[in-house]
């Protein structure tokens, strides 16, 4: 097939040139000599990989076989797709049906491949079929001009067709001029099977391929992200309709580890035991021993197509004076996986976080079973955060900033920091223990804020010097762990082994420039250091602040609050005792 696709009609006009090619096709000669060629490299390649006399004598009949079929004269069959046709996904991308039959004959040029519905309409009529520009027909190498005898002559995308009757025909062409084409069409019901996963809290996948069995939730920059919280699951749950094949019911499970998916060696649905409909009631059911009942709940509006799988169906609508009751829709949520998933399963799922694969399990009214799996890091375990305190400011003590303060360098100079250590806690648990790396490491960033009692507000710029500042890429994020709050979850958990951990201990946060609290040397601060007008001291003055810390992790969440956390405010009252007089 290899030599088969090179040797195309466009590479030996290449080859040979448009006129020579023009006028030696028309000679019987030529022909017989591309069908021995095709037949000779073939047999040879045979050959070549023949083990012993019987595999030579097989050589021997393909090769004969190859001659008689080369010169036959033009024709075409197709045997394949027919009756309820499955729609599955495509090596090349997309879901499709393969195309297999015969376009091949003496004089062979090329074929053609369409396909529209059926309407009635005989198989030489040329209205109807697709554009042939739609992309919706994948040709093998060669697009459409290397023979084939009982084989695959393409594919048809059926990912923008809807389930219904349809006919494929080839057609095939001679290359000798005024001679008529040969056309075969093949019918065929489309059994729509659209089962993924698509998105988990809203996140979607990457490479965005739903058939992907190691595809990855990623957030908006491209990373694989953690979930956490209460998160949805987003995809599609629909197969049918075909010969009175039709969605029976979806469901939704989740299995420790990441697992094989359904084309890969070791796939076992039964490995799948927790549900994520629980909150629904378990798995999302279209049949009903009542068919009206049924034909409600089977509606165009309750089926998923690209849309949230954590629901079910309620019928809690009426509308008596429309004559409307039990009006069956979907009804949306989250799954609640803070709550849900085990506590302590192995050394790599603790606190109900680790590597999971989530499974979409799709059945028909024949029970057969139509699957989809998604790896996903799911993430419930705490971030920790604490403002310890100013470095050398006892707890329940006012700050002075005087002339004889350990705070103010001598002179109170305005023209060089005065600086201080912001200390606290901001720690984020790791997903894994044992694992240092994205995404069981995905720590996002710590803030802190000092409010004036009345006043505004100021962000503390993040730096761990302040001559010169050393700043990450955000001036008032710190990206980094600070401290550590001595426990961790797993000791809450009766049974749950603890990993090795160091006692609590404040680190640091950041450097203050105290000269942010006194009017006088204020202004002598440019950003990101500045602090907002009404914020600072006048000299000889006093007033109470309320220092803040935030953080927060990468976790993906639909939870408006989750693996966030603020510190409790730490308030201290600040006295600026410098004289106006003391020069700048």
């Amino acid at each position: 097939m290899i030599f088969e696709q090179f040797l195309t009609v466009e590479t030996v006009q290449a080859l040979l040139g448009k006129e020579a090619f023009a006028s030696h096709s028309k000679e019987s000669f030529f022909w017989f000599c591309r069908c021995w060629c095709l037949c000779a490299i073939r047999f040879g390649c045979c050959l070549a990989r023949a083990h012993n006399f019987i595999d030579r004598l097989y050589c021997l009949y393909f090769f004969r076989r190859c001659i008689r079929e080369c010169f036959r004269p033009l024709r075409c069959e197709l045997t394949s797709p027919t009756g309820c046709a499955e729609e599955k996904p495509l090596a090349k991308g997309g879901i499709g049906l393969q195309i297999e039959g015969t376009a091949a004959g003496a004089f062979f040029s090329h074929y053609t491949l369409e396909w529209r519905r059926v309407e009635g309409q005989a198989c030489g009529d040329d209205t109807g079929w697709n554009n042939p520009n739609d992309n919706t027909i994948i040709y093998p190498g060669g697009g459409g001009s290397v023979p084939v005898v009982s084989g695959t002559l393409g594919w048809i995308n059926t990912a923008v067709l809807q389930p219904g009757s349809y006919e494929i025909r080839v057609c095939v062409y001679s290359s000798l001029p005024n001679t008529p084409r040969t056309c075969c069409c093949i019918q065929f019901t489309l059994f729509k099977v659209l089962v993924w996963i698509d998105h988990v809290a809203g996140a979607p996948i990457s490479p965005a391929d739903p058939f992907n069995p190691n595809a990855a939730i990623v957030n908006a920059t491209g990373e694989i992200a953690s979930v956490g919280c209460c998160v949805t699951v987003s995809g599609s749950a629909f197969v049918g309709d075909c010969n009175n094949r039709r969605i029976k019911c979806f469901d939704l499970r989740w299995g420790i580890g990441f697992l094989p998916g359904p084309n890969e060696i070791g796939f076992n649905p039964a490995a799948y035991s927790g549900s994520l409909l629980v909150d629904g009631g378990g798995p999302v059911c279209y049949t009903d021993p009542d068919p009206a009942i049924e034909a409600r709940k089977r509606a165009s509006w309750n089926q998923v197509i690209g849309g949230i799988l954590t629901t079910h169906l309620v019928d809690n609508i009426d509308i008596p004076e429309l004559g409307i009751e039990d009006l069956w829709k979907r009804s949306d949520y989250c799954f609640r996986s803070h709550d849900l998933l085990p506590l302590c399963v192995d050394l790599q799922h603790h606190c109900r976080s680790g590597k999971y694969t989530l499974l979409l399990d799709v059945w028909d009214t024949l029970n057969n079973h139509y699957y989809d799996t998604q790896h996903v890091w799911f993430d419930n375990k705490p971030i920790h955060v604490e403002f310890g305190g100013l470095e050398g400011l006892p707890g329940c003590t006012d700050m002075h900033l005087g002339p004889n303060s350990i705070f103010v360098p001598p002179g109170a100079p305005c023209g060089i920091p005065w600086p201080i250590n912001m200390l606290g806690i901001a720690y984020d648990e790791y997903i894994d223990n044992a694992d240092l790396t994205p995404p069981s490491d995905n720590f996002s960033y710590y803030s802190l804020w000092i409010t004036r009692q009345g006043g505004p507000t100021y962000s503390v710029p993040i730096t761990m010097a302040l001559a010169p500042p050393l700043f990450g890429p955000d001036t008032l994020k710190g990206t980094s762990r600070v401290g550590d709050p001595g426990t961790r979850c797993e000791e809450f958990i009766p049974g749950c082994p603890a990993p090795v951990h160091p006692p609590k201990f404040y680190g640091l946060l950041t450097k203050l420039d105290l000269r942010i609290f006194d009017a006088e040397c204020a202004p002598s601060l440019v950003a990101p250091f500045a602090p907002p007008a009404g914020f600072p001291l006048e000299r000889g003055t006093c007033c109470g602040y309320t220092f803040q810390l935030y953080a927060r992790d990468k976790t993906i969440s639909n939870t408006v609050s989750c693996h966030e956390r603020w510190s409790l405010p730490w308030a201290v009252c600040i006295c600026n005792d410098l004289s106006p007089t003391v020069p700048k």
